[in-house]
């Protein structure tokens, strides 16, 4: 089980870049272009954020992999940036955690606030 391994499966076309949190928990994937969806797993839930984080709308999901569920959002790059989008994840947990319900009840509790038209499951 290796979070960089599954955020390069979640975004094949990108690259996974560090911020520095000692958890991980400040993950980034690059080089991706706009309308990039998650693949090769299980969106859980998801949808449009209710708030504009500078130019436009990001994408909000949670998604489960065959080692981890991920919350995470999709965010369209800036300007100087090619236009393409780049993808920050904001916490994660090992799908064998006994803490993995918590953290999927309370991701999922955060995208019905954060988002305006929640998307159920499907895969991808």
């Amino acid at each position: 089980m290796d979070i960089h391994r599954t955020l390069t499966s979640l975004f094949p076309m990108g690259f996974v870049i560090d911020c520095g949190d000692p958890h991980g928990e400040s993950l980034e994937v690059h080089g991706l272009p706009r309308g990039i969806v998650p693949q090769n797993c299980e969106v859980l839930a998801g949808g449009h954020a209710r708030f504009c984080w500078g130019r436009e709308r990001q994408e909000i999901y949670l998604v489960k992999t065959e080692d981890f569920l991920v919350f995470l959002r999709i965010c369209p790059a800036g300007p100087g940036n090619g236009d393409g989008a780049f993808v920050v994840s904001r916490g994660y947990s090992p799908v064998d955690d006994e803490l993995t319900l918590d953290f999927q009840t309370a991701m999922l509790k955060s995208i019905k606030v954060l988002c305006s038209a929640p998307i159920g499951r499907r895969s991808t």
